[in-house]
């Protein structure tokens, strides 16, 4: 933690923590934290600072937590108000829609920001809070505004969660779309069947898999996140079976290709699912949003699309028919992704896992087209001093923000100063090692690891991996050997003597200092690791030490 540099915040009052909801609001300065009972507003640049900072506390109502607690749960965390989700609509100022688990009775507020340091609530729905937000804190549910592109250019919700306490009812939701005057827009549905319904989406399997005679499915999807026209979603394997994280990418062409391709249903409930004949789907197309109204549409059309699955056949293929990175024994639940942070077509994976800590995941193009990158664990942080889950993670600028159950954190993402080896330096992309002058700096880019091994490729660019110092002793005394190599790679080290092997030890990341009776030995140089950018794949060397 001293090495990041590290920023937290925990608030000391009797109920605090579960801070599992985090978003930036630029336009105000803060961070804005959902926790248990309260929105914690923090200063955006220093979470430590007291400057701005506010908490306001939404409580559930007395007879919710009574009613919570007399179906069996524990009153704390689960009959408890636990904020799930808040975003600013930018069709009015200052306004903001909030959701709440409400004690497993889930809450909706319509909030403003005036000038003082709280919210003006106005308006409290729990109606419509249903399937938006959870009724249990720990369930994995979705929400995000798309503010473009709706009917009436309508800011919207769409949410997928559960719309009962048992969890039984999973349901992909947009509620009822109004103008300012209250007027309800679009989506009329069916003239009979479906009437009022929203009813404009499909559905298609996402497949990310290791391919194989057998395939290595990641079957659930734990985030996602939105690059251009790239979406990076982080999947994992079923809990209860072998963990495993994946990291794919799938392109809207490759979306659009799976939800123009043939529907998938079943002829009875004990039939196999089998592609719907061509002849057999209705005109216009399902998941087509240029009709006019609704209510025109035919018999056959609006049964057709009164089938709750409405499901693609096809699966949406992931770039390069592999994931982008993949790691077992690893169950990874947060992603943020930076593109270009070198310039050379690059891409930076920060992947949060159950355990705490952060991967940053470097991964940079081939150089042969339609060839998937190459993609590594660049950093491991290990932000915290227990093991705890990070439920919430936003990266902001150069800085990243967590969320755990007991706090909240900051931390910066450029860490080229805690770099001392060149491999380290030049693998992260925010970092170039300084090759004797300042006035060049070596990254991923330069070295030509397809060619040469690791150690060979870059002593070709930094010269020696480290540098003969002669050392004078008498005979029969001890000398202690430190071993200062550029890399910091693991591997066999063997050390010679007038070019005789004298013994073969296996080091680690740390120096080695052993005792022996030599008269020379090779020590290194300081070079300096700087903020620019890259890197590249980690293989193992084998040094030779000896005398000049």
């Amino acid at each position: 933690m001293t090495d990041l540099n590290m920023r937290t915040y925990q608030d000391n009052t009797s109920e605090n923590g579960y801070y599992r909801y985090l978003t930036v609001d630029a336009e105000s300065g803060y961070l804005f934290v959902g926790a248990m009972n309260a929105i914690h507003a923090l200063n955006l640049y220093n979470i430590e600072s007291s400057s701005r900072r506010f908490k306001q506390e939404f409580n559930a109502t007395p007879l919710s937590v009574y009613q919570c607690k007399i179906q069996g749960k524990p009153e704390i965390p689960d009959c408890r108000n636990h904020v799930r989700l808040l975003v600013r609509n930018s069709s009015i100022p200052n306004t903001f829609y909030m959701c709440s688990t409400g004690a497993f009775h889930p809450m909706a507020y319509q909030l403003k920001r005036r000038k003082t340091p709280r919210f003006q609530i106005l308006k409290e729905d729990m109606e419509n809070a249903v399937g938006i937000c959870p009724y249990d804190p720990a369930d994995n549910t979705t929400a995000v505004l798309v503010e473009r592109g709706n009917p009436g250019g309508i800011p919207a919700l769409y949410a997928g969660g559960v719309t009962d306490f048992i969890k039984a009812d999973p349901i992909i939701l947009r509620p009822d779309l109004y103008h300012l005057n209250r007027s309800l827009e679009n989506d009329q549905g069916g003239r009979y069947v479906l009437k009022n319904v929203w009813t404009s989406f499909v559905k298609a399997r996402l497949n990310c898999s290791i391919p194989g005679e057998y395939p290595y499915y990641f079957d659930e999807i734990q985030d996602v996140y939105l690059i251009g026209e790239t979406f990076y979603g982080l999947f994992t394997t079923n809990i209860n079976g072998l963990t495993a994280s994946a990291i794919c990418a799938f392109t809207l062409s490759d979306m659009n290709k799976a939800f123009w391709g043939p529907f998938k249903g079943q002829e009875t409930k004990k039939s196999n699912w089998l592609p719907i004949p061509e002849s057999e789907v209705p005109d216009p197309r399902p998941g087509n949003c240029t009709v006019a109204d609704t209510q025109q549409l035919s018999a056959q059309a609006v049964n057709f699309i009164s089938r709750s699955e409405l499901l693609m056949d096809q699966a949406v293929s992931h770039q390069y028919s592999r994931p982008l990175f993949y790691q077992g024994n690893c169950l990874l639940q947060k992603l943020a992704v930076v593109s270009n942070v070198s310039t050379n077509g690059d891409l930076v994976f920060y992947a949060a896992s159950n355990t705490g800590l952060v991967y940053k995941i470097f991964s940079w193009p081939s150089k042969t087209p339609g060839e998937a990158p190459k993609s590594y664990v660049s950093t491991t942080y290990i932000p915290f001093d227990d093991v705890r889950p990070v439920w919430s993670m936003i990266l902001q600028g150069q800085t990243l923000f967590l969320g755990t159950d007991q706090s909240v954190a900051q931390m910066s993402v450029v860490t080229c100063d805690a770099y001392r080896k060149v491999d380290l330096c030049i693998y992260d992309p925010y970092c170039g090692w300084d090759v004797n002058t300042n006035e060049y700096l070596l990254h991923f880019a330069d070295i030509d690891i397809d060619t040469y091994g690791l150690d060979k490729a870059i002593q070709l660019r930094v010269g020696d991996l480290y540098k003969y110092e002669k050392v004078s002793k008498i005979l029969g005394s001890s000398v202690t050997l430190k071993i200062d190599y550029k890399l910091h790679v693991p591997g066999l080290v063997s050390w010679k003597h007038n070019g005789t092997s004298l013994r073969t030890i296996a080091i680690s990341w740390h120096k080695l200092a052993p005792s022996l009776l030599l008269n020379s030995v090779r020590l290194t140089r300081e070079q300096k690791c700087s903020t620019c950018c890259q890197d590249s794949q980690i293989s193992n060397v084998v040094p030779s030490i000896g005398e000049e």
